[in-house]
């Protein structure tokens, strides 16, 4: 409100008093008279009194407000210098000035609807921040748990790792303990063969010293071998009839003789076949003179027994 509304609005309240209390002093005329003029005595001191105070604070608004023109006026220049002839500078400086000020006032409560707008905002991105930080504490929970997963299962998987270094020693270990016994296992059927071959040749050597001692029981004369040296087995034995798995492409032919002989625990020299058919890869041959025991599938045939006859 400007100083001049202030004004009006005094002088409106004082006459609006002064009508009020010559409203009172006429009824009070006309009913008590008396005391209603006490009453309008006292009244019209009191409103003197309010009117004085009025007057005296119009009269210090009117200077104030004078002050202000003035001051105004003499500033004008530094204001706008286009007011520098007008004497009424200071009014319509202050002019402006009320339009300036409601100007700005529309402007702070524009301002004002803007700060309320963005404190709603302000609320709402608080909301949302709450929400993100639940979430982060959620997440940040969730990434704890993982961590403590993780390393649980980094646990299990070093002790499973451990296990299998362990496996793969041990693995290793019976791997050569497996290389040592194959190994020992050579030698063994090495020795083994070479026993079996001296074994064997034990028991020609047996044969043969029985051969020699009984060669006019079996017939030791007439022995027509083969030129090699050659060995194979019985096949099939009929009466006198032999067959072997020996025959011409081992270098046999008809009329030749063989030595039958049988190994094992114990060895005989059981006799002599002469050859009377040979095939490619057999042949058959006929007993001569007396065996000294009978001839079985598996015995063992050679055209010599350790070199003799």
């Amino acid at each position: 409100m400007t100083v001049v509304g202030k004004i009006l609005v005094i002088f409106n309240l004082i006459f609006s008093l002064v009508v009020g209390g010559f409203a009172a002093v006429d009824y009070a005329a006309r009913t008590h008279w008396a005391k209603a003029f006490d009453d309008v005595k006292d009244q019209n001191t009191k409103l003197k009194s309010i009117a004085e105070s009025y007057k005296s604070e119009a009269d210090r608004v009117a200077k104030e407000r004078a002050d202000l023109y003035e001051h105004l006026t003499v500033n004008r220049i530094n204001i706008d210098p286009n007011l520098k002839d007008q004497p009424d500078a200071g009014a319509r400086i202050a002019g402006l000035a009320v339009q300036e000020l409601r100007a700005r006032a529309k402007s702070i409560d524009e301002l004002k609807g803007t700060v309320s707008d963005l404190n709603g905002q302000l609320k709402v991105e608080k909301e949302k921040i709450a929400g993100f930080q639940s979430m982060e504490k959620t997440m940040k929970a969730d990434a704890e748990r993982r961590t403590a997963d993780s390393k649980a299962l980094r646990e299990t998987l070093k002790t499973e790792m451990d296990k299998n270094f362990k496996l793969e020693e041990e693995k290793n270990d019976l791997r050569d303990k497996m290389v040592t016994a194959q190994i020992a296992a050579k030698t063994l059927k090495e020795r083994n063969t070479q026993m079996e071959t001296q074994v064997q040749d034990l028991a020609r050597n047996l044969a043969q010293m029985k051969a020699n001692s009984g060669a006019s029981a079996v017939g030791g004369k007439g022995a027509n071998p083969p030129p090699e040296n050659i060995e194979g087995q019985v096949t099939k034995a009929e009466g006198q009839l032999v067959s072997i798995s020996l025959g011409a492409d081992n270098g046999l032919s008809k009329g030749q003789t063989m030595e039958i002989f049988r190994l094992g625990q114990n060895p005989r020299y059981i006799g002599r076949i002469r050859l009377k058919e040979v095939l490619a890869k057999s042949a058959v041959g006929s007993i001569e003179g007396k065996t000294t025991m009978s001839i079985q599938t598996g015995d063992k045939v050679a055209s010599r027994i350790l070199g003799g006859y």
